[in-house]
């Protein structure tokens, strides 16, 4: 299961950079800035997303085998930021 969660991530990293590093014209091509900007904006939000899902999945596993526990700091802030998006 964590192999899979961490192959998502992955894809999803690889697919983000590849969609900044393509630019449909190249005239109109961003300040080096502003292309790092919005490719930390977008890395973030799919980590804030990958560990989301893997929070629930942990979650979910715990609650299936009867050994829930109360959200620790790491989960709270998690389900904050998503909130946020």
């Amino acid at each position: 299961m964590l192999l899979l969660i961490l192959t998502a991530g992955f894809a999803l990293l690889a697919i983000a950079v590849a969609a900044l590093l393509k630019s449909k014209d190249p005239q109109r091509r961003r300040s080096s800035v502003g292309a790092k900007i919005r490719l930390a904006k977008i890395l973030a939000m799919a980590l804030v997303g990958w560990l989301y899902v893997m929070f629930n999945l942990k979650r979910n596993i715990a609650q299936i085998d009867g050994t829930e526990t109360a959200p620790g700091f790491w989960e709270r802030s998690v389900r904050y930021l998503q909130s946020l998006f």
